[in-house]
């Protein structure tokens, strides 16, 4: 038995069409918003490679950081928690620990004097406005 089946189609123009509707599409050829322009040009003006192999990003802020408000809580309750985390990682604990004191040396957090605050009996940093969501790849 044979079956034979034509199509009018040239393969030429089933593959252009192929790659147009596979292709990623270009952000210069789409509208920016404004707030959107002003993002894709700080990036562009900002990102770097480190000799680590980090990018790194300078992160734009619109609100000065005296509008973070009482965050005291809820800082609080984040470093429990990684302190729970910590109990149940060794490795991870000592990687983060690592990179806290690379943020340090690299002058983005810096020993608050605690005078300044209602307990004496502990030491305060002050970290450049930046949420410290900590990520670990396994490997």
């Amino acid at each position: 038995m044979l079956n034979l089946h034509i199509n009018g189609t040239n393969i030429d123009n089933q593959l252009k069409q192929f790659w147009e509707l596979e292709e990623i599409p270009n952000v210069k050829d789409k509208l920016l918003t404004s707030e959107e322009q002003f993002v894709e040009t700080h990036f562009q003006n900002t990102y770097a490679c480190n000799s680590d192999g980090r990018f790194v990003v300078k992160l734009p802020f619109y609100k000065s950081n005296s509008e973070l408000g009482d965050s005291k809580p809820a800082a609080i309750s984040r470093l429990l928690a990684m302190e729970r985390k910590f109990k149940n990682n060794p490795d991870f604990e000592k990687q983060y620990k690592e990179f806290m004191n690379e943020y340090e040396s690299l002058g983005h957090m810096s020993l608050v004097n605690s005078r300044s605050h209602t307990s004496k009996d502990q030491n305060f940093y002050r970290i450049t406005p930046l949420s410290s969501h900590p990520a670990l790849q396994q490997s």
